[in-house]
């Protein structure tokens, strides 16, 4: 039996809310924390995250709180802040939240200053590597809200870690794997979303099934190489945290990486697609690391660049779409950088 409040979730978007949900189903407390005071209020009153979960009832195991000073102890930390904006909150924040605790990260991007991992970035400023994870996965947040059966991959330097996790996580309707090849999962869970960009312009602009599906292939096999530049297994992108998650980024219309390549491809300017969007778009700034990364390594990467200059290069993206069609032919299995 869990002890009472010793989970901690750290943002209350879309899926730090819908994690707390999972556990409340297990009957696990846990305590989600709010950034915005104002937020907190409306949700405290209502009951419901209308922000970012309409229609979503919370139970009474999820605690709300605001507040960073008085958090219980927890055995486990999960993180739900976005890629960019972990380093700077634990630095800033680590003499306030619970010592020996684990840390589960539930972004899915890559720094974009240093294009580290987020396990790398929880590894530079948390005391006891052992102790880090990353949860990644096709995880539509309102599907999993609304209790639609879904699958996830935990990932961490420790066994007994993962088991651990494996275990609190997995209910009816979630079903959560182990795997032990940290960079893989990472890079398919940040990567996708500059796929899935692009996936939303092909939609919008109606170019058809076959378009979708090539998209998805060659994409696939873009995120595998840049990922086996890092040392990733390659059966890895074959699972439910590179395939899978590809999958559904690309293909569903709640996912906010695919509504910008909507917007993108109806001509909304960058700037007011973000607005639009109203969520932070990890593919953004994902893109732009990768293709900064990709260049320097060598690495062929040519849908990422081809939504990198969509994204800020200002190349229509009709334009950029006729130069992905008419890349140097290749041979399909070719791994070469």
């Amino acid at each position: 039996m869990e002890e009472k409040q010793n989970i901690l979730i750290l943002g209350a978007g879309n899926w730090g809310t819908t994690f707390a949900r999972l556990l409340a189903d297990k009957h696990i407390e846990s305590t989600l924390w709010f950034r915005d005071p104002i937020h907190f209020q409306e949700t405290s009153s209502t009951r419901i995250n209308t922000k970012y979960l309409p229609g979503i009832d919370l139970s009474s195991d999820i605690h709300l709180t605001d507040s960073l000073s008085s958090l219980p102890t927890a055995r486990l930390v999960v993180l739900a802040i976005p890629a960019n904006a972990i380093r700077d909150f634990l630095i800033n924040n680590l003499a306030l939240l619970p010592k020996n605790a684990i840390y589960l990260s539930l972004a899915k991007g890559l720094e974009l200053k240093t294009g580290k991992r987020i396990s790398e970035v929880l590894q530079e400023v948390l005391p006891d590597e052992s102790k880090i994870a990353c949860l990644s996965g096709p995880n539509i947040a309102h599907e999993i809200a609304e209790r639609k059966p879904a699958t996830a991959v935990v990932v961490a330097h420790c066994p007994k870690v993962s088991t651990y996790l494996q275990n609190l996580v997995s209910c009816s309707y979630f079903r959560a794997y182990t795997n032990t090849d940290m960079a893989g999962v990472e890079i398919s869970g940040a990567l996708k979303n500059v796929i899935a960009i692009a996936a939303g312009i092909c939609q919008e602009l109606k170019l058809g099934d076959n378009s979708l599906a090539a998209l998805i292939t060659r994409g696939i096999a873009e995120i595998a190489r840049y990922g086996m530049a890092f040392g990733a297994n390659p059966l890895t992108f074959m699972g439910v945290a590179g395939v899978g998650d590809l999958s559904v980024t690309c293909m569903s219309g709640l996912s906010r990486n695919n509504r910008l390549g909507h917007l993108l491809a109806r001509g909304v300017t960058l700037e007011d697609a973000i607005k639009q969007t109203k969520m932070v778009v990890e593919g953004i700034s994902t893109c732009e690391t990768v293709t900064r990364t990709a260049k320097k390594m060598g690495i062929y990467m040519p849908i990422c660049f081809a939504v990198h200059s969509i994204l800020f290069e200002k190349i229509a993206v009709q334009n950029a779409i006729a130069s992905l069609m008419q890349n140097h032919l290749r041979e399909e299995m070719d791994r070469s950088l």
